[in-house]
């Protein structure tokens, strides 16, 4: 999961739903595809440079419309 969301983060996506459980071992369902508090805090932490070089670019991006430049 932690890949797919980088991934899903540099190509634009505007969010991502991810499955947290204390125990995903012990889930009803869907467990083995659950991260554990430890794993998402893991996660968010690595997408942090990802998703700042997202916002740049966004912010970057009315700039250069303003002076003709291709998106």
């Amino acid at each position: 999961m932690p890949i797919l969301s980088r991934a899903a983060v540099v190509v634009g996506a505007d969010g991502l739903i991810v499955e947290v459980h204390p125990h995903p071992e012990r889930a009803l369902s869907d467990g083995d595809q659950s991260l554990t508090f430890v794993e998402f805090r893991r996660m968010m932490s690595d997408l942090e440079p990802y998703l700042d070089l997202q916002r740049e670019a966004c912010e970057l991006r009315p700039q250069l419309l303003a002076a003709g430049g291709a998106d």
